[in-house]
């Protein structure tokens, strides 16, 4: 959640004391921390973006999923029986196993099998960084653990959208959601915006959260669905943690430089989401994209 829309919280959430806010809107560090921010973004944008035309111009497939047999199907349904030792795990699943056929929910079983759930207070300090940075920090969840630690238990929604990222996180790639992990690297280049954007989106969908958490994230989530011709496979694909069949739904319509600058593009928004005039800009022209392009795509789609 940005910090102008939980600034009448502060009090509250650093123990009543009052922090003057030019501490936190100082306007040279903002402009110092966004030009940082693009700074790094364009060098990402160079090490994925290739003068090669021809790679322009490739068409990415979208890859189908695998059709599980009876035996494997009942696997998956032995395990999430199981998880109902885990109250708040197996309410979750009983929802998103409404809206997801349990064959495509297999990072959410292996991974729920072993997740620790506990309750953790931010002490001061951790408390007035996080608000710096632009968003308060209601819950986490740590993959490289697989642990979800809560901060604020007042917020319902907050465990939802961390059980929403342990079931899109493939432990084999080390990816989540729709974001594109470099092994060499050992950390995620691209796709944190998007991956939290449509998180909360699925978060509303499903569990019908208020929250106000990532919402221009959400907004931006809700136009790149428009690249899918049905938003259902938006949803298998996130679940799966397929970074690489968003890219070959976008590619379909947009080029792949488009794709690729959009994608990090969503990703300056998380950390930044109150710069109003970015915002507004990379939405129009996501749209602008979309539907200057929607109907040359038709013909290119490929499956495999």
């Amino acid at each position: 959640m940005d910090k102008n829309e939980l600034l009448f919280m502060l009090p509250i959430l650093i123990g009543g004391m009052l922090v003057k806010t030019n501490l936190i809107l100082d306007h040279k560090i903002k402009i110092k921390s966004r030009k940082n921010t693009k700074d790094e973004h364009k060098k990402i944008k160079k090490q994925f973006i290739t003068k090669d035309k021809n790679y322009q111009k490739y068409n990415f497939p979208i890859i189908k999923y695998a059709i599980l047999n009876k035996k494997e199907n009942q696997k998956l349904l032995d395990i999430s029986q199981k998880l109902e030792k885990k109250s708040k795990i197996y309410q979750f699943y009983q929802t998103i196993s409404q809206e997801i056929k349990i064959e495509h929910l297999t990072n959410f079983l292996t991974n729920a099998q072993t997740v620790t759930i506990s309750n953790e207070k931010l002490t001061l300090i951790k408390q007035i960084i996080e608000i710096e940075k632009g968003l308060i920090k209601f819950a986490e969840y740590d993959s490289n653990k697989n642990e979800i630690t809560i901060y604020h238990n007042f917020v319902k929604s907050a465990i939802n959208h961390e059980l929403l990222h342990l079931a899109s996180f493939n432990s084999c790639t080390k990816q989540v959601g729709f974001s594109y992990y470099d092994n060499k690297k050992n950390k995620i280049l691209i796709g944190k915006g998007i991956t939290e954007g449509y998180t909360e989106l699925l978060n509303r969908r499903y569990f019908n959260s208020k929250s106000l958490s990532y919402s221009k994230l959400r907004k931006i989530a809700e136009l790149i669905e428009l690249f899918y011709e049905d938003k259902k496979d938006m949803e298998t694909d996130f679940f799966h943690a397929n970074f690489y069949n968003l890219l070959a739904h976008l590619t379909q319509i947009i080029s792949y430089d488009e794709a690729i600058n959009m994608l990090i593009n969503i990703d300056y928004i998380l950390y930044h989401p109150h710069d109003n005039k970015y915002f507004k800009n990379l939405k129009e022209n996501i749209y602008s994209l979309y539907s200057q392009n929607h109907s040359k795509s038709k013909n290119k789609v490929k499956i495999i």
